[in-house]
């Protein structure tokens, strides 16, 4: 498939989605890559790797075929953070997965690299229980504060700006059962002109449909769906195209373009 993929309305689809999914190794990202049209933002998580060459293999490789890779952190391993920056910092992903703390200092290093417009860095925020109210503390050492830090998503939002920051990933939304969560951050993130929103956690080919038609919406420019481990074979830890393809027409549905 000619066209690349790029985290911009431009490449997405309707000009408001792409997809964000793990895959396995070449073979695997080569059947997911066309099962996705083209608008599959594949990567890997890092804590899959125990060391940054074998994750740089596999990223170049992915990259090669699609013109950007995703490096995740593996379940908001906040742990990985640090790995994040090192990876991409050697490889230019194109998309990189953050918690909140760090996003600062990672979009600082890719700049002094020259390389922080070719990169979407996203910022990790949770849900509280609240609708308008998230958890920032998502970093390593943060997370294990004795009180979580939870204060208003537009307020998180502004944040992310302040540092360059382009989008926010919210972790975990249980598919819909935190839907309301879910508007609430969407909503916050347009008014506050942040073009990207990544809601990840239990989405599945299933609820698929019902969390894009909220997020296109309320949200933002662009949707970047995480559909992770409901579309991965568990005995063989590859994502399968049959179920990528189910996601992809439930975007379609949802865009009035199926």
């Amino acid at each position: 498939m000619a066209r690349k993929v790029a985290i911009d309305v431009e490449h997405a689809q309707g000009g408001r989605l792409l997809y964000n999914f793990l895959v396995a190794d070449e073979d695997n990202a080569k059947e997911v890559w066309e099962a996705s049209e083209g608008y599959g933002v594949l990567g890997i998580v890092l804590k899959d790797y125990p060391s940054l060459d074998q994750a740089m293999e596999i990223c170049l490789k992915i990259k090669e075929l699609t013109g950007m890779v995703s490096i995740g952190l593996g379940g908001g391993d906040s742990s990985q953070w640090r790995r994040v920056v090192d990876l991409a910092l050697r490889l230019n992903p194109g998309h990189l997965n953050q918690v909140f703390p760090a996003v600062g200092y990672t979009i600082g290093a890719l700049e002094t690299r020259g390389i922080a417009q070719d990169n979407v860095v996203n910022a990790l925020i949770s849900p509280s229980g609240t609708p308008g109210i998230v958890v920032v503390s998502t970093g390593p050492v943060s997370e294990k504060a004795s009180e979580p830090a939870r204060v208003p998503v537009d307020t998180a939002i502004k944040m992310v700006s302040d540092v360059g920051g382009k989008s926010i990933k919210l972790f975990p939304i249980g598919g819909t059962k935190k839907l309301p969560e879910v508007i609430a951050v969407a909503k916050s993130t347009k008014e506050a002109g942040l073009p990207v929103l990544e809601p990840t956690g239990g989405i599945t080919p299933d609820n698929v449909g019902e969390l894009l038609e909220a997020c296109l919406e309320f949200g933002p420019p662009l949707i970047i769906p995480h559909v992770h481990s409901s579309v991965i074979d568990p005995a063989t830890g590859r994502t399968i195209p049959e179920l990528v393809r189910r996601v992809v027409l439930a975007g379609k549905r949802c865009l009035g373009i199926a």
